[in-house]
């Protein structure tokens, strides 16, 4: 108890000054009142005082030694401590093939572990994680393991609050301004080249649940969100609701041709998203949308569109589709994959076509009359999978949270 009490009242510099000279001056008048009456005793004893003061004296100093020293070392560990503690390089979070799915190289080193990624996107040889806590992860350096962290929703948000999905990225989308970045209930937000900032870019109705961003050769920006679908065509300063009949979940723009996933199936809009058709109709299914290129000159460009979520489906109603008429007829080209279950996503890098499941990763070099399996998820468990982001023949696969 003593020597609690003595370190957390006196400093290490001055303790033995302030402590001798207290205890010894009581020592001294304590003496000094006993053998008052007796002067060769009062001086033989005087001297006897003097040597238990100094005996007193350095044992305070001792402890005051020994607790600024165990003080120090709980502050700052030995370089033999932090060395044995510290820890290994991070992994299982973003994978790498830049070999058509031959072979993956784990590239998560330099991300901190256990990192909830929500999304990725990769564009001109730079990877971003979206993650559940608001942030936004960076690099061009993946082999170095050089990450750079952005703070998405504000400059003071509660990072560790991730109720009910506050305060996640649930998507990443090209733009000539800029990326944006979709935080549930928070908003959409547009990044501000060479800075690292995230603008607020500010909906009609409140509008804080944002599920996908497009943007045309014009320059106009589509917004597909809870209520439909909103366009700007003067940088986000005012806003059109174009479609009204529910949520939009997913938008692509090819060729002038807008491409869509609604509460009634898949949507197509020619005039700039302002009349909406449904061409394929799938009431209650959700629908990732992907823009592939095309195999001849006459076909430039296909859509692809990947059953995520929605009722059961049947040999029918299938899991991938293609369109190569600008998304007025699709097709099945999932045969190969067929009875597999939960594909997810679909992406094409050089001449193969991929897709992610609740296998893993399969990939196609026929258009999709066949897959094989390139990498498996044997040790995720839901609801983990992969989510997929390629640029050029480079395939990135993050491990990311399930859902649509």
């Amino acid at each position: 108890m003593f020597y609690k009490s003595f370190t957390s009242f006196y400093t290490p510099k001055n303790t033995y000054i302030e402590c001798a000279g207290t205890f010894g001056a009581l020592f001294h008048l304590e003496h000094v009142e006993i053998f008052q009456d007796s002067p060769q005793q009062q001086n033989l004893n005087m001297f006897v005082t003097l040597h238990l003061m100094r005996i007193f004296a350095f044992l305070i100093v001792c402890l005051s030694l020994a607790a600024y020293g165990a003080q120090k070392t709980s502050l700052t560990p030995t370089a033999v401590c932090a060395a044995a503690e510290a820890p290994g390089p991070t992994t299982n979070i973003l994978f790498q093939s830049a070999d058509g799915g031959k072979t993956w190289q784990d590239l998560s080193r330099g991300l901190p572990e256990k990192l909830d990624v929500n999304c990725v996107f990769s564009q001109d040889g730079e990877v971003f994680l979206g993650t559940n806590n608001g942030s936004v992860f960076h690099s061009r350096d993946l082999k170095k393991g050089i990450w750079k962290q952005e703070v998405v929703g504000g400059a003071f948000p509660d990072l560790s609050d991730i109720s009910d999905g506050k305060n996640m990225v649930t998507g990443i989308f090209p733009g000539r301004s800029g990326l944006y970045a979709c935080v549930y209930k928070g908003g959409l937000f547009r990044r501000i080249p060479a800075t690292g900032d995230w603008q607020p870019i500010h909906l009609p109705l409140n509008e804080n649940i944002i599920n996908t961003v497009a943007e045309d050769e014009q320059g106009n920006i589509f917004v597909g969100c809870q209520n439909g679908v909103f366009k700007s065509g003067d940088d986000g300063k005012t806003w059109k609701h174009v479609f009204n009949e529910s949520w939009v979940s997913e938008l692509i723009v090819v060729n002038g041709i807008l491409v869509g996933s609604g509460v009634q199936g898949l949507l197509r809009s020619t005039d700039d998203g302002e009349h909406w058709i449904c061409t394929l109709p799938d009431k209650g299914a959700v629908y990732n949308t992907c823009a592939i290129e095309g195999r001849l000159p006459v076909v430039r460009d296909h859509f692809a569109a990947v059953r995520v979520a929605g009722p059961a489906y049947t040999s029918e109603t299938g899991q991938l589709r293609n369109s190569v008429d600008g998304g007025k007829n699709w097709q099945r080209m999932d045969e190969g994959l067929f009875p597999l279950e939960g594909v997810f996503d679909l992406k094409q890098a050089g001449d193969f076509l991929f897709c992610t499941h609740k296998g893993g990763i399969s990939r196609s070099a026929d258009w999709g009359q066949t897959w094989e399996l390139v990498q498996s998820a044997t040790n995720l468990k839901e609801p983990l999978r992969f989510e997929l982001s390629t640029s050029g023949k480079l395939v990135f696969a993050a491990i990311v949270w399930g859902g649509c």
